[in-house]
């Protein structure tokens, strides 16, 4: 089982993301939110991407 951290958004996690969404997108899989609220909320502390 994975262990799980949480921790504040940092700049450099936008890699992360972004390979996530693309590889989402790559399965046909529609994300509920698009990548620019996704990120928004990310910036504001308002979002949890695991």
């Amino acid at each position: 089982m994975i262990n799980w951290r949480i921790r504040d958004f940092h700049s450099a996690d936008l890699d992360g993301i972004l390979h996530l969404w693309e590889t989402l997108k790559a399965s046909n899989v529609e994300p509920v939110y698009a990548l620019s609220e996704v990120l928004a909320s990310c910036e504001k502390d308002h979002a949890v991407v695991a």
